[in-house]
C-alpha cells in the first residue's frame, strides 16, 4: 500500500493522502525517506559545509580587533564543525522534524475532535508525514547539486533575495531566516498538508489553507528562532 500512495502523490495527491489516511501504518516510508535522504545530504555536504564555514571565520575574524577575535574564541563562537558533528546536526533534526510531524498532526486531530468530527490520530499522522515527502525530494535534488558542483549550497530557499553575503548579518537578519524556509518543495509540502488538513477536520478549502499557513508558520518560527537568537548575539558581540 505504501508503493501505491508513492505513486500516487505526485499526480493525485487527494487520492493519495485519502489512502494514507485509510492506511494508517503506510507513514514509515515517507519517514525513511525523508529521514535518509537529509543524512546522506549531510554526510556529503559535510566537508564543502567546513571549508565554506573555515573560510567565512577567517575573513570574520580579520576584521576584527584583537581583544574581540579573543573574546568570540573564548566563547567558542567560531569554531569549526567537524563531520560527525554534521551528522549529530542532522540525527537531531531528524529528530526535531518527528516533533514536528506529531505537533502537526496533534493540532489537526485535536482541532476535528474539537469541531465535533471524528478524526483518528493515526491516519492523520500518516497523511501529515506523508506531506512532508516533498522536503525528502528536496534532499535528493540538493544531493545531487551539491555531487555535480563539490561546493555547499550557500543559501537555502529564497535566502538569496536578501543576503549581505556577510554570514553574521545574515544569520541575524529574520527577512534572510525567514526566506531561507521558502522553496517551491516547500509550496509543495503546504498544498499535501492543506490536504491532509482537509481530510482531518472536514472544512472548506479556504479553511484549510488557512489552518495549514497558520501550523506551518507557528511550527517554523519556533524552529528559526535559537538560530536567529544566537546569530543575533555573535553580531552584538563582532559589532
Amino acid at each position: 500500500m505504501a508503493a501505491r500512495i508513492l505513486a500516487r502523490i505526485f499526480d493525485r495527491p487527494g487520492e493519495a493522502l485519502a489512502l494514507a489516511q485509510e492506511h494508517a501504518r503506510s507513514w514509515w516510508l515517507p519517514a525513511l525517506l525523508v529521514v535518509l535522504t537529509g543524512l546522506a545530504l549531510a554526510w556529503v555536504a559535510a566537508p564543502y559545509e567546513i571549508a565554506r564555514q573555515a573560510e567565512q571565520t577567517e575573513a570574520m575574524l580579520a576584521r576584527l580587533p584583537a581583544e574581540q577575535r579573543e573574546l568570540v574564541l573564548d566563547q567558542g563562537l567560531a569554531t569549526a564543525r567537524g563531520p560527525a558533528m554534521f551528522l549529530v546536526g542532522a540525527g537531531l533534526g531528524a529528530v526535531g522534524a518527528a516533533l514536528g510531524w506529531a505537533i502537526r498532526a496533534g493540532v489537526l486531530h485535536l482541532s476535528a475532535v474539537a469541531l465535533g468530527g471524528t478524526s483518528q490520530w493515526p491516519g492523520t499522522f500518516s497523511a501529515v508525514v506523508w506531506s512532508m515527502l516533498p522536503l525528502g525530494v528536496r534532499n535528493l535534488v540538493q544531493l545531487g547539486s551539491v555531487a555535480i558542483h563539490g561546493r555547499a549550497i550557500a543559501h537555502q530557499g529564497l535566502a538569496f533575495l536578501v543576503t549581505t553575503d556577510n554570514p553574521v548579518v545574515d544569520g541575524a537578519s529574520f527577512a534572510y531566516q525567514a526566506l531561507a524556509q521558502l522553496d517551491p518543495f516547500v509550496l509543495w509540502h503546504l498544498v499535501l498538508f492543506c490536504v491532509a488538513a482537509r481530510l482531518a477536520l472536514r472544512i472548506s478549502w479556504a479553511k484549510a489553507t488557512l489552518v495549514a499557513l497558520l501550523v506551518w508558520g507557528a511550527i517554523t518560527g519556533l524552529r528559526i528562532l535559537p538560530g536567529l537568537l544566537s546569530a543575533r548575539l555573535l553580531a552584538g558581540m563582532v559589532g
